[in-house]
């Protein structure tokens, strides 16, 4: 089960790092950073271990932390074009934002995504 491989620092502290981590050994098959603040970044699967559900966990473990820590909304930014971590989020519930709102800088590809409190 994938929720039993993640792995993270569990401090109260919502900055963190999250692994999927072969069973009983260290390598590290995905990965994604929680930044202070409610930001979601980097997340990355091993290519060899693609659609088998990590990215999704990863991403639901890290969205939940930041959630229940109640910093506000969650935001990630999505390179554009990169249709797997775009259905990815989606699924998890987030949704696209536009990139033009609440400082988001000089970016003006429509990559800014954010989960939003219901």
């Amino acid at each position: 089960m994938v929720a039993r491989c993640i792995s993270s620092d569990r401090n109260a502290n919502i900055g963190a790092c999250l692994g999927v981590f072969k069973p009983g050994g260290d390598q590290l098959r995905a990965g994604i950073v929680r930044y202070e603040g409610g930001a979601v970044g980097m997340l990355h699967v091993d290519p060899r271990h693609r659609r088998r559900g990590y990215g999704e966990a990863l991403l639901s473990e890290a969205t939940k932390a930041i959630e229940t820590a109640g910093v506000g909304e969650c935001v990630a930014f999505v390179m554009e074009g990169n249709v797997a971590s775009e259905k990815t989020f989606r699924k998890v519930g987030w949704e696209r934002d536009d990139p033009c709102l609440k400082g988001t800088g000089n970016r003006k590809a429509n990559r800014k995504w954010i989960k939003r409190k219901l």
